[in-house]
């Protein structure tokens, strides 16, 4: 809420003041990497203001605390380089910043930032990410600049201490006006707005729960289809959203394994005997998407009442349930038809032709990954830079199961044949999708750059335009800023692209911004149908950018599935929803479309990051907790184990880790129970077991560097 209020704000003064465009304000100023003085804080954006004691403070208390020193720099443009981990850990590098040494470089007007450590300090790489998604962002996101120092400096030493990363960023109390007079009638006016904005937009979600809700029914029915009744005793409200958590996840995997096993069928016996298939499994997909679309409204930033809370959560129960049960309806029928026990022999050998093509396949992804390396920026290889690595473990995993398959073949031992061949099969499967991820990231890459150029070109031509106009004495002195900042943007990008370690996302966008601002000129000189079409063409641009993002998230935690929890799932359905309605909204209205595409890209990247620090946590221990689970299928090494699990190959079936201790939340989800939001994944599972088939519902399961992947837009 207080995002958006503060958006609000933002936009009734704009509507209000004479704007930087009439008075031909410049744009952001770029910055190299800094030298740091013996402040340490770096303010060239000047944006601590009378909050910089606070900030200084904070340093000051980590410093007695762990002797952890943290340096700031407050920048308005990262450039030479314009990554913000590239650029971060140039400054820690050239400052000659220490193991104890910690660097937070925040752009403020280039909305970007990265948290600096160094892998043998007392902040781990793991710890930093979750710092930055957990304490530094969500105060960034408010403009809270000494809120950001101040929860980076607490984050810190929590990770220094050996704690857990709790949520959230500590605001600290903005300056005071200096014309009292003026901000009276200005907060008056104002404030009259937001009120009146905040209660219609309070009531307006309200009622979406009252129009179902008349007649003291829930919007929800059960499996059943009977409503439910009211409660008698009091909710565990805490218990209810591990529970809905906890099933939301179940079912998403379920739909992925149903939807993988279907591939299968298809393959096999062509479409028209796997029709009824098909149907369930867009049936479920329909149900767990409108379950996230639930667990989203939990997780935004509005205040949510009990009641909500409770009805929300139920419905997303409801909806996995039925999910379940629509999938769960057609299980036996599948089961029949994809029996390996009625020919394990033709099976086994089917899928064993299948391991030379794959070899070949995993060696070029080695050479795909390098390429992408080589042509840019390292934080956008996040999401691939380990297929090769994982395909390769699956590989393994299918040779190994393979072999386990013949021997248990040669004894009769048919049941036991079908549950290594299908480990076989999905690994198979998995191996084939991580390598099309890269071969698919690069091409989405090319493409946006493709698209950089393209933007550029279309810029050029209205830049032509804004000069002619600018010739005219009495609109000079309007659009000159516009102009020569467009022009050094489009030189700048022009540059960027011919280099490695590019970022065409952040090109892309920072070329809209300034076509935006000359647009702005023209579009009063020029008629409906000639602005209408530069809108639609930068639409198209933010919808491919988006596409692409949410293509290369979407293909990282479909082969990670064992690790990823709720909060990543829901912004990536989120983020789904979100770029078919700007497709959709695109050919009438161009310019709505293109905001919401933004909105898209923005919760990808959130999802990314989270899957990233879900996968990270994973990780840490998985080989140790792997090593000693019996499987059924011999000669498994540890990390093959680790990868079948890491791709949810194996599953871990009930509610404990790998050694029976008392369920716990991954160490990435541990938070505070005044967070805003309510994440409660699946927890690790014990017994690793392998259903055969497994197309069907969850089964009602209650279930010394400082190169590090990281920071990102705020």
């Amino acid at each position: 809420m207080k995002k958006f209020l503060s958006a609000l704000i933002a936009s009734l003064a704009a509507a209000l003041i004479v704007g930087p465009v009439l008075f031909g304000a410049t744009g952001a100023y770029a910055s190299d990497p800094v030298t740091l003085g013996k402040d340490r804080i770096t303010d060239e954006s000047n944006v601590l203001g009378d909050n910089r004691a606070t900030a200084e403070q904070a340093i000051e208390n980590l410093y007695d605390e762990t002797h952890v020193e943290l340096f700031v720099a407050f920048v308005d443009q990262f450039t030479n380089p314009t990554d913000a981990e590239q650029w971060a850990n140039t400054v820690a590098e050239e400052n000659n910043l220490g193991p104890n040494d910690v660097l937070l470089a925040v752009a403020t007007r280039g909305r970007a930032f990265y948290l600096s450590v160094d892998s043998a300090g007392p902040v781990s790489t793991t710890l930093a990410g979750r710092i930055e998604q957990y304490k530094i962002q969500p105060a960034l996101r408010e403009d809270d600049w000494a809120g950001a120092v101040v929860s980076a400096a607490a984050g810190i030493a929590e990770a220094a201490n050996g704690e857990s990363i709790s949520y959230g960023a500590t605001e600290t109390p903005s300056e005071e006006t200096t014309n009292p007079v003026g901000a009276i009638f200005g907060l008056l006016f104002i404030g009259s707005v937001i009120w009146l904005v905040v209660v219609l937009r309070h009531r307006s979600k309200l009622r979406k729960l009252d129009r179902t809700r008349s007649n003291g029914e829930q919007p929800w029915p059960t499996p059943s289809g009977q409503p439910h009744s009211a409660p008698e005793a009091p909710i565990d409200i805490a218990s209810l959203e591990r529970d809905a958590a906890t099933a939301l996840v179940a079912a998403d995997d379920a739909i992925r394994t149903s939807d993988q096993e279907l591939s299968f069928a298809v393959a096999q016996y062509g479409e028209p005997m796997t029709g009824a298939f098909s149907a369930a499994v867009a049936s479920a997909k329909g149900l767990v998407a409108e379950a996230f679309r639930l667990r989203q409204l939990l997780d935004d930033n509005i205040p949510d009442t009990d009641a909500q809370i409770i009805d929300w959560n139920r419905g997303i129960l409801s909806l996995c349930a039925q999910a379940d049960a629509v999938l769960d309806a057609e299980a036996a029928t599948f089961a029949e038809l994809r029996s390996i026990e009625k020919n394990p022999g033709a099976e086994l050998n089917r899928v064993r032709d299948l391991l030379p093509s794959l070899r070949v396949r995993v060696t070029s992804t080695e050479g795909a990954i390098a390429g992408i390396r080589e042509r840019f920026a390292p934080s956008l290889l996040v999401p691939i830079e380990d297929n090769a690595n994982q395909a390769q473990l699956r590989v393994e995993l299918i040779q190994t199961a393979l072999d386990e398959a013949a021997t248990r073949l040669a004894s009769g031992d048919n049941a036991n044949v079908a549950v290594c061949i299908r480990v076989a099969e999905d690994a198979a499967s998995q191996a084939l999708g991580l390598c099309d991820a890269v071969h698919q990231l690069g091409i989405d890459l090319e493409q946006v750059r493709d698209s950089v150029g393209s933007a550029i070109n279309a810029l050029d031509s209205e830049l032509i335009d804004a000069r002619l106009m600018q010739a005219n004495p009495q609109q000079s002195a309007v659009i000159s800023d516009i102009v020569s900042s467009a022009t050094a943007t489009v030189q700048r990008v022009r540059q960027a692209l011919t280099l490695g370690g590019v970022n065409p996302y952040i090109e892309l966008e920072q070329i809209q911004q300034a076509a935006g601002q000359v647009a702005k000129v023209l579009e009063v000189t020029r008629g409906n149908q000639a602005n209408h079409a530069r809108q639609l063409a930068s639409a198209e641009h933010e919808i491919a950018s988006a596409s692409a993002q949410l293509s290369a998230t979407q293909n990282f935690i479909s082969a990670r599935v064992g690790a990823v929890g709720t909060e990543s799932r829901t912004r990536f359905f989120e983020a789904s929803r979100k770029l078919d309605e700007a497709k959709t909204l695109m050919p009438e209205n161009p310019d709505a479309a293109f905001g919401i595409a933004q909105s898209a890209s923005s919760l990808a990247n959130q999802a990314m990051a989270l899957a990233s620090a879900d996968v990270g946590v994973f990780q840490q221990d998985i080989d140790q907790e792997a090593s000693g689970v019996d499987t059924g299928i011999s000669g498994l090494s540890a990390t093959q184990l680790a990868g079948a699990f890491l791709g949810g190959i194996l599953v871990k079936q009930g509610r404990q880790t790998f050694d029976d201790s008392p369920p716990r939340e991954p160490a990435s989800r541990q938070r505070r129970e005044s967070q805003p939001y309510r994440e409660a994944p699946a927890p690790r599972r014990s017994q690793s077991q392998r259903t055969s088939p497994s197309f069907g519902g969850s089964g009602g399961s209650t279930g010394g560097g400082r190169s590090r992947r990281g920071g990102g837009r705020f």
